[in-house]
């Protein structure tokens, strides 16, 4: 969420094609993992780009940085919801591949799903927020956010800036305005008594 927040033109085009969920995912572990160091050992002596390891070496592997490795990925440092291919390792690889990506991503997508349908409007409340402390795991102590939502339909904006719902309508009426907001397209809709 904070990626998102600190870059709201990726937010707004998200708002605005939600199809994109599946490659803005992708790009957000691809971005800031929540895993950025994890602990091999080497079970055999070898080299790798001109370093030795004998067996029984303990290696630090760093995926926030391969993540972010030129020669993978073009622009490395920009978040780019479009990216294609995005072979980042936010979930390990190989033998090694989180056996819970698949649950992941599918919480993910519903996450931002729900709150994308149900708000038009996210502002950042901390220019710095704080990280939990940790090699291993990255993740905040909290991300405060002000969340406008949608209105909700058949309530209106009283003054004090809450919800009130309106005058209740005859039932006749009650359902032409059921009909007409639950077959609109937009989930902004809001009931206009007066045209019932």
């Amino acid at each position: 969420m904070l990626t998102l927040l600190r870059h709201p033109d990726a937010l707004d085009r998200l708002h605005k094609q939600p199809d994109l969920i599946d490659s803005v995912v992708e790009e957000m572990l691809r971005y800031d993992p929540p895993l950025h160091l994890f602990h091999r050992y080497a079970t055999e002596d070898a080299t790798v780009a001109g370093h030795d390891f004998r067996a029984g070496d303990t290696l630090g592997l760093l995926y926030g940085s391969a993540n972010r490795d030129p020669d993978v990925f073009d622009k490395p440092d920009d978040f780019d919801i479009r990216r294609q291919p995005n072979r980042h390792l936010a979930f390990g690889a190989a033998t090694h591949f989180c056996l819970g990506a698949t649950l992941a991503r599918l919480e993910l997508r519903t996450l931002f799903n729900t709150l994308l349908a149900r708000a038009t409007r996210f502002e950042l409340l901390e220019t710095k927020p704080e990280y939990r402390t940790g090699l291993v795991f990255r993740g905040l102590k909290r991300l405060m956010v002000r969340i406008e939502p949608w209105q909700p339909v058949g309530l209106r904006a009283s003054s004090r800036g809450e919800w009130e719902a309106p005058k209740p309508l005859p039932i006749r009426a009650q359902g032409a305005l059921l009909r007409r907001n639950f077959l609109s397209a937009s989930p902004a809709a809001t009931p206009d008594q007066s045209a019932v």
